[in-house]
């Protein structure tokens, strides 16, 4: 419900050009709730504490967003191939992590090398995978990978 209350809220008119020119109110305000809920987020300040928490979160949003219009909202010649190969990156990633994170979790590594190795592991078998569909028909159709000519 709360998704797609804001994808509506995102579609309205002017909204993402409010969220472009005020970003970095919205930072400033995401930081300020942030100093407030760690200088008064004990217990007996909860309220004060949860509305911090909103204006954080809210502040972030309009920041991100509107950094992102901004800044990243360009077409580049990576994008068709990167737009088809969503769906398969997000169909196989989750298993990926999953069992790299079970192998990692059985070798004694510092956790920044574990993070490198299922973050390595992720992108190189989400890419694998996306590049098998799109060679092997009959498995693009079942990842959702369209055949270029259709």
């Amino acid at each position: 419900e709360a998704m797609a209350a804001f994808h509506q809220l995102a579609r309205a008119e002017g909204i993402l050009a409010d969220f472009r020119r005020y970003w970095a109110i919205g930072a400033v305000a995401a930081l300020g709730a942030f100093l407030v809920r760690l200088t008064f987020g004990a217990y007996d300040y909860w309220l004060l504490a949860e509305i911090a928490r909103s204006v954080q979160t809210w502040g972030a949003i309009v920041a991100l967003v509107g950094l992102a219009d901004r800044f990243l909202n360009r077409d580049h010649r990576w994008r068709p191939y990167l737009s088809v190969g969503i769906f398969p990156y997000y169909i196989i990633h989750q298993s990926i992590i999953v069992v790299t994170g079970w192998l990692v979790l059985k070798a004694a590594m510092p956790v920044l090398a574990q993070f490198v190795v299922i973050f390595a592991a992720t992108v190189a078998g989400c890419w694998a995978t996306y590049e098998l569909c799109r060679a092997i028909p009959p498995l693009g159709t079942l990842m959702g990978v369209q055949r270029s000519g259709k």
